[in-house]
C-alpha cells in the first residue's frame, strides 16, 4: 500500500496566489490544490457606504479570509484520504511519477525561490512551485531521502 512519506504545504503553483500542498509517496509527487482565489467563494462587486469611505480593503481582507477557512477545510479532508483519492479530489489536483522526473531542481535567490521539476519526456513543460526559504530547507532533506539521484546541482 502506498503511503505518504512527506508533505510540504502552502507553495505557490502557476501564481503566487495558486497555493498546492505537495504529498510525497514511495512513487510519486502529489500536488493538492488548496487555496486558489474566486474559487468556491463568490462575490458581488457592489457598491456600498464602507467601499465609499473606507476603500476595498475590508472585503479584501473578508475574501482572504474566506479563502484560508477554505484552504483549513480542505486540509482537513485530505488527512482522511489516500495518495490515490488526493490526486483525484480535485480536477486542479496532479501527480507526477517520480520515474517520469529527468531531474529536480531548487533555485534560491534575490527575486524568490522555487522548485523546478523536469519531466523525462521533453514534449512536457517543466513545472516550478515558488517556495519560501523556510520551506527550501523542509524539502531539501526531503529530496534527498527520496529522490537523491534527481537532484540537479547536488
Amino acid at each position: 500500500m502506498e503511503t505518504i512519506v512527506g508533505v510540504l504545504p502552502e507553495v505557490s503553483g502557476h501564481t503566487f496566489d495558486i497555493l498546492y500542498d505537495l504529498y510525497f509517496t514511495e512513487e510519486r509527487l502529489i500536488a493538492v490544490l488548496i487555496q486558489h482565489p474566486g474559487e468556491d467563494i463568490n462575490y458581488k462587486s457592489s457598491l456600498n457606504w464602507q467601499s465609499i469611505f473606507l476603500g476595498n480593503s475590508i472585503s479584501k481582507r473578508k475574501e482572504q479570509n474566506d479563502l484560508n477557512r477554505l484552504a483549513d477545510e480542505r486540509r482537513n479532508k485530505n488527512k482522511a484520504m489516500t495518495p490515490s483519492q488526493l490526486a483525484t479530489s480535485h480536477t486542479a489536483n496532479y501527480e507526477i511519477r517520480y520515474k517520469s522526473i529527468a531531474n529536480l531542481e531548487i533555485k534560491t535567490g534575490i527575486l524568490g525561490n522555487s522548485l523546478r521539476i523536469t519531466h523525462t519526456d521533453p514534449a512536457f513543460k517543466g513545472i516550478s512551485f515558488g517556495l519560501t526559504k523556510k520551506q527550501v530547507k523542509e524539502i531539501r532533506p526531503l529530496l534527498e531521502r527520496i529522490l537523491p539521484s534527481k537532484i540537479k546541482g547536488k
